[in-house]
Parts: C-alpha cells; sequence; structure tokens
C-alpha cells in the first residue's frame, strides 16, 4: 500500500493558495521523505521547494492547465538530489476532473525521466487537489506505464484535515459467518450476516460513502485497559474495517470493573489484554484485527503503527504517550490521548474527569498543551530498586495504582472515538484541542490552543524512528 501525507504547515499553504487562484488552477512542488510501513510505503511530505520567482513560476496557468517554469522544476530536481527526497508537483483542478486529466497524463510523461535521473530515490510522483479528494500517483522508474503506482491514501493534517482514498467503492467489510456473538456472551449459528445490514441503522446518518470512509480505515489502539477496550468495540460497532491492538499486559481481576469483554475466568488466568479483544471482537464485529503484545516504546511495532489513519493512546503512563505524541507530529498521523482523572476524599466522590485530547501535525501537540510531565517520564523509566529506594528514604510516595470505574472510561473513549469517526469520514471536526467533562459534576471544559513556538515539536530535536525507505528497489 501507498500512503501519502502532507504534513499541516504544507498543507494549509497549498490549500489556501489553491482556494485563492480559483477558478485558475495553482500549486507546487513538495519533497517527501519515503519510510516503510508493514504494507509498503508512506510518502511524509514535509518541505514545500519555493520557487526562484514567485510572481513568475508559472509558464502557463489557466483553468484547465497548468505549466511550471523550467527554472522552477530545475530547482526542484536538484534539491530533491540533495535531500535525498522523492519530488512531487501537486495541483488543483477547481472545476474538475476529480482525477488527472489527459492534459496532466501528457505532461507527467513529457517530465518522467529528468525528474527520475535527477532524484536520488530515482522516484517522481505527482497529486492533484479536488475538493476533499487528493488523487495520486507514484513512478519508480522511467517507464511510463510499468513504473506507474496509483496512491491508496492521502492523508492531510493541517488546520482542516482531510483523509482521500482510492476505490472507495471495494472498501468492503467481511462478512461473519460461522458462530457469531451478540455482544452478550451468546453465540447463533448463521451462514452469513450482511455488513451492510449490521450498519443499517448508522447508514441512515453517513449513508453508504460514509461507511465504506470507515470500513477503508485502519486505527491503531495503544493501551487496552478500560479506556481502551471501550474505545475498540466502539470503532468495531462504527464499522471501522480493520483494528491494530496492542497492550504488553496480562488481565488481571481488579480490571472486571471496566475492562469490556473480559469474563472473570480470563481474568484469573492472567489472559493477555490483546486476546481478549481478539476473541470478542472475532465474534462481535466485522472489523480485521491485529494485536500485538508489546510497549510501544520499544519501536517494535512502529511499522505496524504507520499502516493507521488514526492512533489512539489509551495508557495512564506519561512515557507511551510522548512516544506516540512524536510519531504523530513525526509522520502526520492524528492522534487521540484519551484518559481518566477522579478525586475522592474519606469515600466521597469529588470529580470524575474525562479527557480527550487530539494532535494533529500543524496544530499543538501533547507539550504544547502541558499535558506531558517530564518528572512522571524520569519516574517510569527509573530502575525499579532506585523508586523503591526513594520510597523508603521518604522523596516520593508510594502512590500504587490510580482509582478508575468503568463511567469515565467509556466517556473518555466515546469522546475521543467520535473525533476519529469525524475525521474519517473528512466532516470538520469542531472539538477543540483538549476537552474535559466532569461525570459527576456534569461539566464541559474545552481548551483550544495554538501551538507553541518554543516547544520541542517546533525545535527539530525529534529524530524519526523509522528509517528512510530507498525506492531505487521499490
Amino acid at each position: 500500500m501507498i500512503r501519502v501525507t502532507i504534513l499541516g504547515d504544507v498543507w494549509d499553504s497549498l490549500r489556501d493558495r489553491c482556494n485563492q487562484s480559483a477558478p485558475l488552477e495553482d500549486g507546487g512542488f513538495v519533497l517527501t521523505r519515503p519510510v516503510e510501513t508493514a504494507s509498503g510505503v508512506r510518502l511524509v511530505v514535509d518541505q514545500e521547494v519555493a520557487p526562484p520567482n514567485y510572481e513568475n513560476r508559472w509558464n502557463i496557468q489557466e483553468q484547465r492547465r497548468l505549466r511550471p517554469t523550467t527554472r522552477y522544476k530545475s530547482k526542484v530536481m536538484g534539491e530533491s538530489f540533495q535531500t535525498d527526497r522523492v519530488p512531487f508537483f501537486v495541483h488543483s483542478h477547481p472545476d474538475g476532473p476529480p482525477g488527472f486529466s489527459y492534459a496532466d497524463e501528457l505532461m507527467h510523461e513529457a517530465w518522467l525521466r529528468d525528474f527520475v535521473e535527477s532524484s536520488a530515490q530515482g522516484a517522481f510522483g505527482s497529486l492533484v487537489i479536488h475538493g476533499n479528494d487528493v488523487t495520486g500517483k507514484l513512478w519508480t522508474g522511467i517507464d511510463y506505464a510499468d513504473d506507474q503506482h496509483e496512491v491508496d491514501v492521502v492523508n492531510c493534517c493541517g488546520s482542516r484535515p482531510i483523509r482521500s482514498v482510492r476505490n472507495l467503492d471495494d472498501a468492503v467489510p467481511r462478512d461473519l459467518t460461522g458462530d457469531v456473538g451478540d455482544g452478550m456472551g451468546e453465540t447463533s449459528t448463521t451462514n452469513e450476516v450482511d455488513p451492510l445490514e449490521i450498519a443499517d441503522r448508522q447508514l441512515q446518518l453517513i449513508d453508504r460513502l460514509g461507511q465504506a470512509r470507515l470500513t477503508s480505515a485502519k486505527v491503531g489502539i495503544v493501551g487496552l485497559g478500560g479506556t481502551g477496550s471501550a474505545t475498540a468495540i466502539q470503532c468495531a460497532r462504527a464499522g471501522i474495517g480493520s483494528l491494530l491492538l496492542a497492550d504488553p499486559d496480562t488481565a488481571e481481576i481488579s480490571n472486571a470493573n471496566r475492562l469490556y469483554s473480559l469474563t472473570l475466568e480470563q481474568a484469573r488466568e492472567g489472559t493477555a489484554k490483546t486476546k481478549v479483544l481478539e476473541d470478542h471482537l472475532g465474534r462481535t464485529a466485522t472489523a480485521e484485527v491485529e494485536t500485538i503484545q508489546d510497549d510501544v516504546t520499544t519501536g517494535s511495532y512502529d511499522e505496524e503503527l504507520l499502516d493507521c489513519d488514526v492512533i489512539f493512546g489509551c495508557t495512564d503512563r506519561h512515557t507511551p504517550r510522548d512516544y506516540l505524541n512524536k510519531l504523530s507530529v513525526l509522520y502526520g498521523i492524528p492522534y487521540i490521548d484519551v484518559g481518566t482523572r477522579p478525586t475522592a476524599n474519606d469515600g466521597l466522590v469529588l470529580d470524575l474527569f474525562a479527557d480527550a485530547r487530539h494532535v494533529v501535525n500543524g496544530g499543538p501537540c501533547l507539550w504544547c498543551l502541558d499535558v506531558l510531565d517530564p518528572g512522571k517520564i524520569r519516574e517510569e523509566n527509573m530502575p525499579k530498586e532506585l523508586v523503591d529506594r526513594e520510597v523508603k528514604d521518604g522523596y516520593r510516595r508510594d502512590e500504587g495504582p490510580e482509582p478508575s470505574n468503568v463511567f469515565m472510561t467509556t466517556m473518555a473513549a466515546t469522546m475521543g472515538a467520535v473525533q476519529a469517526v469525524a475525521y474519517l469520514l473528512n466532516q470538520e471536526n469542531i472539538w477543540d484541542e483538549m476537552v474535559v467533562f466532569n461525570l459527576w459534576a456534569c461539566d464541559l471544559q474545552r481548551y483550544a490552543t495554538d501551538r507553541a513556538d518554543d516547544c520541542v515539536c517546533q525545535k527539530g530535536q525529534w529524530s524519526p524512528s523509522v528509517h528512510q525507505l530507498s525506492l531505487l528497489s521499490f
């Protein structure tokens, strides 16, 4: 699978310029870094090439044609070679067609050899923007037909993120066959269940095209406790086509009050949380489920996460949340961080906070939002012997596990899942970057904030965790 992600600043600049130029076509050249994913490649657009002369960057700019100057193309070829990036030409079709026109195809064929041979990656790509649809092609050689690849998914970040999918008509969920559970522990035997019949009531809200958008999506969920299990089940019931579920832990009796689908027998046996959800969803949902029982901070499944359209962080530890925050910023994958924070005093409940925060490249990260605690990260990465010594010497309290209940975890999961579905449907997400709902006090707080210029996410200090892929052998 070939994915293209346009990072926030680049997408906002391109989109605004194309909108202002309509009905004339507009666009520009960008550079992408290819990184390997579990199913193919993700090309991350992180730089737009400024033309040598902005006012004279086009030889032709009309409603149905756009041709850059030779100087502009020459500059792009030089920068793509120097930076080991893949050059892409991006332009708009304000009046259609939604895909490449015949004139575009002739232009690509004429340019192909020059761009491929001047690129250190031996590749060249093109994207066309039409409303919320972005269509793409990638060439990994000079043969126009044989070296041509369709871009499967384009993710655009920034202030108005969108997701464009090729061949939505092919997004058909798997049929449920054999023993099908009803979600309450009972099963019935059937030869086949029509996935669209399951989604009948939802189709009245989002229609078949919307349902196809959900079916074509892959969502990653890191952490499968009360919040993560509720998130997984809601995403599956909504019709998300593919789920990546990750958690290193096994279930225990104390999880039974909030971990959805966990049986007491599984809790006593210490069944892996991934196994608990996989078994349940295999009986009750149409989603394809992949599970990984490992800590995300090991980096062992970064390539699987890079195949996701949205990632959820459902863990109360700050270290994995920091890791997922970096992954989102570096690779342009929307990240939804959900959690809970109760307070009580001598058995008197004071607050039941459910939190949902979203990170999209171009906007604020979790550090900008002042959510992550460097002290907590330090503590979580200290050797246990040192922690025990500090507790013994009185430098810290032995706080033990955080209190929790099913009301908070379910609400936090719902707040996050709604935002994910809105993004996957290409509907505007009106949620602020951070929303906190106190269930006990029935109090909703919204926090809208901008990206902090002095934040670590703006300093270029984060290094990609997945090595750049060479397209020479793609």
